[in-house]
This record gives C-alpha cells, sequence and structure tokens, in this order.
C-alpha cells in the first residue's frame, strides 16, 4: 500500500505478537487490535471498510468477496514460478518431489498447487497442507468433499494461520 500511496488498515487480533505488529505498522500500515480470533479479524475488517467506503484485499474469501482473493490466490502462483525458475539457475532442472505448505484459510497453498499442478501435470510433485491441529479447517473440508469449519478453537499462537474457515 505504501509503494502504491495508498493508506493501509490491517485488523490484527489478540493473538498476533507485538512483534509481528510493530513489523507491520513499520511499513506504514495503522494497526486496529481486535479482542477475537483470526477470523473475527477478517469480519471486522469487512466491517470497517464498508463503514468508509475502503477496498478490503484479502486471500481470505467469503460471501460476497471472491474477486480479489482469487487475484490475489493467482498472484500466490508467481512465488511457484520463482522457485523453478530459481532451481533451474541452479541446474536442478528436475521437477519437485515434495512440497510442504502452511494451510491457513487454503490461498496461498491453492495458489502454488494449480501452478505446479499445471506445470508438471503427472509429473507434478506431492503436496502436504501443514495447519495447527484445532485449526483444522482445510483437513475437515477434505473430510466433508466440501468448504467446513474447523473442529476446535482458533485461539492459537499460529495467529494468522489458525483459520477456522476455508477461502
Amino acid at each position: 500500500a505504501r509503494d502504491a500511496g495508498c493508506h493501509c488498515v490491517i485488523v490484527l487480533h489478540a493473538r498476533v505478537s507485538d512483534e509481528r505488529e510493530r513489523a507491520i505498522a513499520a511499513c506504514g500500515a495503522r494497526i486496529v487490535r481486535i479482542a477475537g480470533d483470526y477470523d473475527a479479524s477478517v469480519e471486522e475488517a469487512a466491517r470497517l471498510a464498508a463503514a468508509h467506503g475502503w477496498q478490503v484485499v484479502s486471500d481470505t474469501s467469503y460471501q460476497g468477496y471472491e474477486d480479489i482473493p482469487r487475484d490475489v490466490m493467482q498472484g500466490y502462483g508467481t512465488i511457484a514460478a520463482e522457485l523453478v525458475e530459481q532451481a533451474a539457475a541452479a541446474g536442478e532442472g528436475a521437477a519437485f518431489t515434495h512440497v510442504f505448505l502452511q494451510g491457513g484459510v487454503g490461498a496461498l497453498a491453492a495458489g502454488i498447487v494449480s501452478y505446479l499442478w499445471e506445470k508438471d501435470g503427472t509429473l507434478r510433485p506431492r503436496f502436504i497442507m501443514v495447519e495447527p491441529q484445532q485449526a483444522d479447517c482445510l483437513y475437515q473440508s477434505a473430510l466433508a468433499g466440501r468448504p467446513a469449519g474447523a473442529s476446535g478453537t482458533v485461539d492459537s499462537l499460529m495467529a494468522g494461520l489458525a483459520c477456522g474457515a476455508t477461502s
């Protein structure tokens, strides 16, 4: 936002560390702290945006907010493209065999997986998602075959990765 000359407000929940807050604020963002968890911070960001005419830019989608998260997810594919490019430059041109990704709401994983799935076809790597045990919304969604909520509390030191609902 700073590089684009835009005002930026970041909503952080209670479990986000003070160190992370200071790092974000050092980039010029205004911080709004809430008492709830990650999912509550997403709701508060949407509420503030509606109240002030702001635009939410997030990889977390919800009813009525899907276009920007989809673009962000596609942008995450750039990370995979850069990894592939760097591996090739280092003489490691073979396809990756395994990719470990943080779960969160699933957006980063979807961006990386879709890029490598399309690029490598049947030679694609094995993908392993990691998420806090109690904030297992991706695992629960895989079991249900549809988006599902986490089986436990998302009150975790994992801060922005302890998500109760998939994107």
